[in-house]
């Protein structure tokens, strides 16, 4: 049976690095959209006059869109790196499962052979056990 790659490395790369890098990723862009928002509502409650007020909101609205727009983007590619991730783990299972049907195959084989040869133990013509098949030398 041939030494076979399981994708242990790239599995084992992505869930030990990439995918906590995107974790923090993540925690950065909260905290900072966390700011965003504080400033737009102390931005918002100094204003003294409704078109103050909306000057200032639809200035932060730019703001909050890039931060939304980052957010989803880091969702998507940390979202396609545990995909890939499980898809590597699949195939790596489907190829441990054709392995293990390889070998269950393979002892379903000897395990026939095993019992072909005892049937031929059991069914062949033997001499009696009290006969002495060798010859004695007379002299």
């Amino acid at each position: 049976m041939d030494v076979v790659d399981f994708n242990h490395d790239r599995v084992a790369a992505i869930f030990n690095s990439e995918i906590e890098d995107d974790r923090s990723q993540f925690e950065q862009l909260g905290k900072q959209l966390s700011e965003l928002a504080n400033f737009v509502n102390q931005a918002y409650k100094t204003a003294n006059t409704e078109q103050e007020k909306a000057e200032k909101v639809e200035a932060s609205l730019e703001y909050l869109a890039q931060g939304v727009a980052s957010l989803a983007y880091s969702l998507t590619v940390g979202t396609q790196r545990i995909d890939e991730s499980l898809n590597l783990c699949a195939e790596s299972l489907g190829i441990l499962t054709d392995n293990v049907n390889h070998l269950s195959v393979q002892v379903d084989i000897h395990c026939d052979t095993k019992n072909r040869a005892a049937i031929v133990d059991l069914t062949c013509a033997r001499a009696p056990p009290y006969q002495n098949t060798t010859k004695k030398d007379s002299s």
